[in-house]
């Protein structure tokens, strides 16, 4: 996530409202957990026992889901009252005072790809067998995720319009803030969908735009995640790796790659350059195969042209890693 309080090589970050609305929900959470935990009223709590209390949750966290969850705190605490507010804030933020133990938790146990048969497992157990009023919604994610690449939060500003004949999927570009998107927005040409295609992604963008209307959309994709995570327990108790909303950006960047040039998938991506398509999403090697490969949006030509000029200026950028 991007955020001013844990930006690795970049001295201004600004985090964007999705970024926000997340810290919002999550801080929340860990407040009712707090509460939960000490039995104790909203009134009697400080910015201080709050930060204490998250303090010692540290060992038992990854360093990632750490910094998610100091961030969530700090935006929570910020908007707290009393006079210990910078106190706490100084408290969560001054560094550890001993190396962390590595915990196997959060994306470690995530699948960076979504294989083809799984899929068609969970969508049908969705189905028949889910009797959750998230189901239907769960199934339009997914699917719509390994057609589109889309962020999981991109889906909150996503819209399909018609323009010169052609049918484009526009999107707000989650990583712009980072300096690595192409532009705060992207669009992709989905013209070659077939209608059953189309009508998911229309679907899912509607969806996404009225719970950010309401307010909802960052408890609504937990949600989300929450209930494609025990479906994958149900139908596979034994795997280490389970999948989540994300797997499905992985696994359209892996079937791109076996279909489109590196700079192709990198914009389509939003991705200014080819190194993060390379580095950190799906490999070409867990394609699916060409008989269930669905058709893929293409990126503008524009947006193209923007990578190769990057690629050229930066050549470093455009070597896989």
């Amino acid at each position: 996530m991007d955020s001013e309080y844990h930006t690795a090589d970049r001295k201004i970050s600004v985090p964007t409202l999705s970024t926000l609305d997340a810290y919002r929900c999550r801080g929340v959470r860990l407040f009712a957990r707090f509460r939960n935990e000490l039995g104790c009223d909203a009134d009697d709590i400080t910015a201080m026992d709050f930060a204490t209390w998250l303090l010692r949750l540290r060992p038992t966290l990854r360093s990632s889901s750490w910094r998610l969850y100091r961030a969530a705190a700090l935006h929570m605490i910020r908007g707290m009252p009393g006079d210990e507010v910078e106190a706490a804030v100084a408290l969560l933020k001054a560094p550890a005072p001993c190396p962390q133990p590595t915990v196997k938790r959060g994306s470690a146990r995530k699948e960076k790809l979504v294989r083809k048969a799984d899929l068609d497992r969970v969508l049908a157990d969705l189905r028949v067998a889910s009797r959750s009023r998230l189901a239907p919604v769960l199934i339009d994610w997914l699917w719509a995720g390994v057609l589109t690449g889309l962020r999981p939060g991109e889906w909150r500003a996503a819209a399909v319009v018609v323009e010169d004949g052609r049918v484009l999927l526009i999107t707000e570009n989650e990583k712009a803030t980072n300096g690595r998107g192409l532009g705060p927005t992207r669009t992709l040409d989905i013209s070659a969908f077939s209608r059953r295609d189309l009508e998911c992604v229309i679907r899912m963008a509607a969806v996404g735009a009225r719970w950010s209307v309401d307010g909802i959309f960052a408890d609504q994709q937990a949600q989300c995640g929450a209930l494609l995570h025990q479906v994958c327990r149900r139908l596979w108790p034994g795997r280490e790796r389970g999948y989540a909303l994300y797997s499905c950006r992985h696994q359209f960047t892996s079937n791109a790659k076996a279909a489109l040039p590196i700079e192709e998938v990198s914009a389509l991506l939003g991705h200014i350059a080819t190194k993060t398509a390379n580095r950190h999403y799906g490999r070409r090697q867990s394609a699916w195969s060409p008989k269930d490969l669905p058709p893929l949006p293409r990126p503008l030509p524009s947006a193209i042209a923007q990578v190769r000029r990057n690629a050229r200026m930066c050549p470093f950028s455009a070597k896989a890693a």
